[in-house]
């Protein structure tokens, strides 16, 4: 059994192939086919590697539901890992950030300036 219970998962989600996988991210496809059967377990970089080129969390690829970063390495977040730890932990802010993906920039810049003006309305309303 794999010791990366979503990396297989997401790649069959998003039809990437082991060989497009290691293409893309120089991780031999020895180590990844030896990941699928159990044989072995990817290390730290190669986590890190793996969730920045999937655009998830070490935590999310581990299968660890609504893990969140505390203590001191928190504070060397980013901005985007943070969002995608709150991204992770919310099933329909998550679903929506897919949807989001798969909008060219034209249809985001429309979606950002609605939910600007969103924004502004609910400050009004508050007022």
């Amino acid at each position: 059994m794999t010791k990366i219970p979503r990396l297989f998962q997401i790649l069959e989600e998003r039809n990437i192939s082991r060989k497009e996988l290691s293409r893309a991210t120089g991780i031999s496809p020895g180590n990844i086919s030896d990941w699928k059967t159990g044989r072995s377990k990817p290390s730290a970089d190669k986590l890190r590697i793996l969730s920045d080129y999937l655009g998830v969390s070490v935590d999310y690829l581990l299968g660890r539901e609504g893990a969140t970063v505390t203590g001191p390495s928190a504070k060397g977040l980013g901005r985007e890992e943070r969002l995608a730890q709150i991204i992770e932990g919310d099933e329909a802010l998550f679903r929506l950030a897919e949807a989001l993906s798969s909008l060219n920039d034209a249809d985001l810049e429309e979606v950002e300036r609605y939910v600007d003006y969103l924004v502004q309305r609910q400050k009004k309303r508050a007022k």
